[in-house]
């Protein structure tokens, strides 16, 4: 059998609403506990998660740092020494060059002195006898050269010889003056030759 209350206000049903009140405020309390505990777990438990993967990582990154430190210091050693090789050689090629300038000196002094020493056998060996020089004057490839013929026809096969010749080009006679001495009369002349080499 059922029985209700219907009277309002009496202490019977304040009794018994103060009772469910009282259980359900101890059911919603062990829930907010249950509620509270696992936040408090999932709290502590997320950053320890984290914490442990951190602890197995952390060495394993260490360790590539570490490796890739080593590598980026093999890497500057080696920089190092291609950059004083590289000094090196470039200081090498500047000694080359100024070798080579020195050797090419050299053989451009030994080229014009063969080429002196050809000029003067040529004129002494090819020179008429009536043909005598005064000066030779030979600078920067050109060639003067002063003195006195006694007639015409020896100053002309003078001006032949060195035209001839594999050491003179384009021999111009310059001027030529008649004098007359006791001995009889003469040419003064200047002749102006280039050399070749």
């Amino acid at each position: 059998m059922i029985r209700i209350n219907l009277a309002r206000g009496t202490n019977a049903a304040t009794h018994i609403d103060a009772d469910s009140v009282q259980a359900a405020e101890s059911l919603d309390a062990s829930a907010l506990q249950r509620t509270g505990l696992i936040r408090i777990i999932s709290l502590f438990i997320i950053p320890a998660a984290l914490y442990i993967y951190e602890l197995q990582t952390i060495p394993m990154y260490q360790s590539e740092i570490s490796q890739k430190t080593k590598l980026l210091q093999d890497l500057r050693e080696k920089s190092a020494k291609g950059k004083a090789a590289i000094d090196e050689k470039n200081k090498f090629q500047e000694q080359k060059a100024q070798l080579q300038a020195q050797l090419n000196s050299i053989e451009e002094l030994k080229k014009d002195r063969l080429r002196e020493v050809h000029i003067l056998d040529t004129m002494q060996r090819e020179m008429p006898d009536r043909v005598w020089l005064n000066k030779i004057d030979l600078r920067e490839g050109k060639l003067s050269l002063t003195g006195v013929a006694g007639t015409d026809p020896d100053l002309t096969a003078f001006m032949d010889v060195l035209s001839r010749s594999a050491y003179f080009k384009e021999v111009n006679l310059v001027r030529t003056n008649e004098f007359v001495t006791a001995a009889g009369a003469f040419k003064k002349f200047e002749i102006l030759c280039l050399t070749e080499r």
